[in-house]
């Protein structure tokens, strides 16, 4: 992640932590999609979830809860 950026995972704020972080210029949301399949022996059933996860928290801004 570029310098000053930290990862805004909603799930892990309180309501005061979100609204300083509204407040302070973060004016996206992220919505990661993803499925649960398997991909053969050697990935987890969540593979799909964790690479939108991974490639949501590069970006500025709030990361909301992932859908399935």
């Amino acid at each position: 992640m570029g310098t000053g950026m930290r990862v805004r995972k909603l799930r892990e704020l309180t309501w005061i932590e979100i609204r300083e972080v509204l407040n302070n210029g973060i004016e996206r949301a992220i919505i990661p999609i993803g499925t649960i399949e398997a991909h053969g022996t050697h990935l987890p059933l969540g593979t799909d979830l964790m690479t939108a996860e991974s490639i949501a928290e590069k970006l500025n801004a709030m990361l909301l809860p992932t859908i399935f």
